[in-house]
Parts: C-alpha cells; sequence; structure tokens
C-alpha cells in the first residue's frame, strides 16, 4: 500500500472511529443488501448498537434508492444512517445526506469509490486485496473486533459459496470454527440457500424479518437449518431454477449468454451455475420478467484475472443501476436499451477474451 493510501486509510478510519462512540446514543436506521451478507451484516450491526433499531432494503432488484424513498426516510428524522454492502451510487447517498440531515456511515466490500462528505470504510477501496474482504459481514467484524462466528463466516459464504476454500486465509479460520460446533460447511450452504430464499421469492418482509430471526438464532443454528418457511421457498426457488435452467445458452468467442423470463430473482444463481458450468470466461444472464419496464443483466467471470469494473463504469454513464465486484456485475436497465447494451458489453469483453 501506498504512502497516499496509508493516509488516507487513517483518515477514514479515524473519522469512522465516531460510529462507536456516537450511535450508541442515536436515532438510527440500517439500510442493507437483501442477500445473506446484507442480512448478516444488518444482524452485527444491530447486536453492536444494542437497541431496537429499524432496518430497511431498496426495492428487491434496485441498487439504488428511489426519490420516494429517500423522501420517506428523510421524513424519519433519523439521527445517523448506515449503508450496508450496498454500493449505492454517490449522487444518491449524497442526495441522501441533504435530504435526510443524517449522520451517514457506509461499510462495503464492493469496487466503489470513496464517497467524500461521509463516513465510508470499505477497505477494498483504499487499497486491501480483495481476498481479505470477502464479504461485508467479515470487515464488519473485524472492524468491530468481534471475531469469527457465524454471522462473519455466512456472510462470507453466502457472497462466495464453495470458493472461499481457494481463500485460504479466510477459510482456515472458517475450518476453526467448524471444529469447534457441530457444523459443516454444507450446513453453512444450506443455510446461505435457505437466508437466500427470502429475497429470491421477491418477498420484502421475510428479508427484514431475517435480521431479527439470524441474531437471535446465532447460537442456536439448527432454528437456521430448520425454519419452514424458508424450506418452503427453496422447494418453490429449485422448481423455478430447473426450469430456467432450460432456457438456451449461447457461446461465442468465450461469453455465453442466457436469456430468461421469471418474477424469481434467481439472476444470480443463474449466472453463476452457468459460468460454473460451462468453458466460458465470462457468462452473461438477461432477466426480463422480474420488473415491468427494466431488465436485469448479470455477468459473472470465469477467470480471475478478468475485471469487470469497466463493465460497471460503462454502465453508470449511462445512468443505469449497476454494482459488483471484480468478478461479477449486476444491472438493471430499461428493457428497450437492453439489446445495445449487450452488444457494447460482449465488444468489450470479446477484447479481454482475446488475451486469454
Amino acid at each position: 500500500m501506498t504512502k497516499n493510501q496509508n493516509s488516507k486509510r487513517y483518515d477514514l478510519e479515524k473519522r469512522t472511529l465516531k460510529f462507536a462512540k456516537e450511535v450508541r446514543k442515536m436515532n438510527g436506521l440500517i439500510i442493507h443488501h437483501w442477500d445473506t451478507d446484507g442480512i448478516c451484516s444488518a444482524a452485527i450491526l444491530s447486536e453492536f448498537i444494542g437497541e431496537e433499531i429499524d432496518s430497511r432494503i431498496p426495492k428487491i432488484g434496485n441498487y439504488y434508492l428511489t426519490t420516494e424513498e429517500i423522501a420517506e426516510i428523510s421524513n424519519m428524522e433519523y439521527e445517523f444512517i448506515i449503508v450496508a454492502d450496498m454500493a449505492i451510487p454517490e449522487d444518491n447517498i449524497l442526495q441522501l445526506k441533504r435530504q435526510s440531515g443524517a449522520e451517514i456511515y457506509i461499510f462495503d466490500h464492493h469496487l466503489q469509490d470513496i464517497i467524500e462528505g461521509v463516513n465510508h470504510y470499505n477497505p477494498v477501496s483504499m487499497g486491501e486485496p480483495i481476498e481479505r474482504c470477502p464479504s461485508t459481514s467479515w470487515i464488519l467484524s473485524e472492524y468491530l473486533n468481534r471475531g469469527t462466528d457465524l454471522l462473519s463466516i455466512l456472510g462470507a459464504v453466502g457472497d462466495n459459496e464453495i470458493k472461499i476454500k481457494t481463500n485460504r486465509d479466510v477459510f482456515s479460520k472458517i475450518e476453526r470454527f467448524l471444529e469447534e460446533s457441530t457444523l459443516s460447511f454444507d450446513d453453512l450452504l444450506t443455510m446461505v440457500e435457505l437466508i437466500d430464499s427470502n429475497y429470491k421469492v421477491g418477498n420484502h418482509e421475510m428479508v427484514l424479518n431475517a435480521v431479527r430471526f439470524i441474531k437471535e438464532n446465532q447460537s442456536s443454528p439448527e432454528s437456521i437449518l430448520e425454519n419452514n418457511a424458508w424450506h418452503q421457498n427453496l422447494k418453490n426457488i429449485k422448481k423455478e431454477i430447473i426450469y430456467q435452467s432450460s432456457m438456451p445458452v449461447s457461446s461465442s468467442n468465450g461469453i455465453s449468454i442466457q436469456e430468461i423470463h421469471t418474477k424469481y430473482n434467481i439472476i444470480s444463481t443463474l449466472a453463476r451455475q452457468l459460468a460454473w458450468n460451462s468453458d466460458s470466461l465470462v457468462s452473461i444472464v438477461i432477466n426480463d420478467g422480474y420488473f415491468d419496464t427494466e431488465c436485469q443483466v448479470y455477468i459473472r467471470a470465469g477467470n480471475p484475472s478478468i475485471i469487470l469494473k469497466p463493465v460497471i463504469d460503462l454502465a453508470r454513464e449511462k445512468g443505469y443501476s449497476a454494482g459488483g465486484k471484480r468478478e461479477v456485475v449486476g444491472v438493471v436497465l430499461p428493457k428497450e436499451d437492453t439489446k445495445n447494451f449487450i452488444a457494447e458489453i460482449t465488444a468489450i469483453i470479446k477484447r479481454w477474451v482475446s488475451l486469454y
């Protein structure tokens, strides 16, 4: 890390230390991602703050806050707002800060620039190797000095699944945790599936309720594994995944593309499945069935040397909602723009693929 990066990190951490000293005295809100990492991150924050704290998520599938959502949040007169595990666009964050007047804290591990004027803690953006930041839950556990436990681990497994085993520094801590518990790694994968089932069926309330449930049952993981409502979600999801997996896949120049139409939010699952079950270097799944007027696009690189940040930058330049990490990108854009956008990004990706 350069001297400038060290200085910037020190400054950011110094400012963010106010979080531990002040939030317990104020009325606040947690805005978090709807997946396992976001839910576990919200549970960690809620537990740390020690009081009943409001939490909410954007509309499932949106990686931004609408004007209406910002107005509604601002009317609640929160003194602080925490954004966890969501790379919400900078203009969105600054609008939220202006309208709400609240102190803004961000904890994240996605690819993003540090947003000035707020308390933004993202080690990846400050130059830390991405391998050391497998999830926001992992980052929060280290930042709050709470050790490696079920909440931090579920977030990391949720974001990486079986590939977390290739991250030796992180997985060695997970192995030690498993050795001291009655759980197996397969149990962790099952818990992630169950927690994620809430957003995949598009149930907003079940996602929010999962934060409390996970926090209260972290010492009794069997309660998570035996949650009947989540198991029913999972049965419905698995049927839909099997059906959508049968949709045709076109492959050319190291790129695989699959088009689906579903009201279930399973696009990331299908993109991961396509990436792992094909020889393509990059996999793209397009879903025109989740939103009425917008389309979901999810891109996953099968080769760790392929960095997809330019796709995020291109999408945001066009005004689309986009976010992700080095190897994955999610985009929400108008349906009428999808064909041209796919043509543009595949042209970019083809240039990268030609190098491998």
